[in-house]
């Protein structure tokens, strides 16, 4: 995206200074320039569909590459699966060359390389599925099973897929080994999914044909060239040599893996008989110490009933210590109180005492006055009736002192 003028997509440029030139003379496309074209195909759908757009000359980059790469190269038909994937247009394109869609199916009958037959065998299945009831250019779905049916047999279509499925599921652990010349799939993860899960639908719907008898008989079915047919028998010979020793050695390692795990089996038994008398010896021992345990838990439980006694023996103590305080206490306010009493008492007697000897001070200070009012009145002759008359009862202090003051002023 942005490289050339809109007119001119960055694909057209890679097709016209590095693809072109190597297509002149009807030479082969370099390896390369596939695998660069491939890679670059593999980046988007919206690439893809780009793609299809772009011409070499008079002829769509599309047709050019099945032209020139149909028969020989494993690339080129790489190419052609991976631009299928997602765009039915793709699909539509190429079969409207009829020389390049029955090119496709005698490649996947009778190619002598198993990969190139299961590579055109993937591109003729997802062509069936980008094909539906509407007529193209003369092909729809059930044409183009048709042309399977009759150019290559559902029985040798399966075959392909088998193979192409197998391979493509393998070129995982071909990466950590020498890849081959024509390994499409040990550097190109996508691809490798993309073919490993087309065959995988694709056979299905191959047996399923051949149970129902949709499958043309051999006899209808083109056949193929006697050089072709003995390559591709000896190449299933091969296969099916090549997945009986894969089963063979798969039974062989099972057998290993049994073998092992009986002797580890064996071995856990003879662990678990050593270990049965230090066994019984650890059960006795825990035994011993659960017999310890419910000593010590009924020890704890009388330490702790004792506890709860003292407790409540000082709880009592404490009680009649504080009942023997009170008792104590109100004893002593009651003493206190009597002897507040007597106090009293005392004070009130002694109260009176000191009234009554009061009460004699002031009669004989008053006789005292008296007599003293009298000497001066007797002496002044003032008669009897300048005194006052005596008073029998308590006078104070101011009385004798009025009296004495009159004696004075006379």
């Amino acid at each position: 995206d942005g490289l050339g003028a809109p007119e001119t997509p960055a694909i057209q440029h890679f097709a016209d200074s590095l693809f072109a030139k190597v297509v002149d003379d009807d030479a082969p496309p370099r390896p390369a320039a596939l695998d660069l074209l491939r890679n670059l195909l593999e980046t988007s759908t919206a690439v893809r569909e780009l793609a299809l757009k772009v011409t070499v000359g008079d002829e769509t980059l599309l047709s050019l590459v099945v032209e020139r790469t149909l028969a020989t190269s494993t690339s080129g038909l790489a190419i052609v699966a991976a631009w299928l994937r997602d765009v039915p247009s793709a699909a539509h394109l190429l079969f409207s060359d009829p020389a390049a869609a029955a090119g496709l199916a005698d490649v996947a009958r009778s190619d002598t390389s198993k990969r190139r037959r299961g590579l055109a065998a993937v591109i003729l299945a997802l062509c069936t599925d980008h094909f539906d009831d509407q007529d193209r250019n003369g092909w729809t779905k059930d044409a183009v099973r048709a042309l399977v049916d009759k150019r290559v047999g559902q029985r040798a279509f399966a075959r392909a897929l088998d193979a192409i499925r197998d391979d493509a599921a393998k070129s995982a652990g071909r990466r950590r080994r020498a890849p081959e010349e024509d390994d499409v799939f040990v550097d190109d993860a996508a691809l490798a999914e993309l073919c490993a899960t087309t065959a995988e639908a694709a056979r299905k719907n191959a047996v399923a044909a051949l149970l129902e008898g949709h499958s043309l008989t051999p006899e209808e079915a083109t056949p193929p060239e006697p050089e072709a047919d003995a390559a591709a028998l000896a190449e299933e010979r091969d296969l099916l040599e090549e997945q009986v020793r894969q089963q063979a050695e798969e039974i062989e390692r099972v057998f290993r893996e049994r073998e092992d795990l009986r002797e580890a089996q064996d071995a856990l038994r003879q662990k678990v008989a050593d270990l049965e008398g230090p066994s019984a010896a650890f059960r006795d021992r825990i035994a011993e110490l659960e017999d310890e345990l419910a000593v010590a838990k009924a020890a704890s439980s009388s330490d702790e009933r004792v506890a709860d006694l003292e407790a409540e023996l000082r709880a009592k103590a404490a009680s009649e210590a504080a009942d023997a305080k009170a008792a104590e206490g109100q004893r002593r306010i009651a003493e206190l109180e009597a002897e507040v009493r007597g106090l009293l008492e005392r004070q009130e007697k002694d109260g009176e005492s000191e009234r009554e000897r009061e009460r004699s001070a002031v009669a004989a200070e008053r006789a005292r006055v008296a007599q003293k009012a009298a000497a001066m009145a007797e002496h002044l002759d003032l008669g009897a009736d300048v005194l006052p008359p005596p008073r029998d009862d308590d006078a104070d202090d101011d009385a004798a002192e009025s009296a004495l003051e009159a004696v004075e002023r006379a």
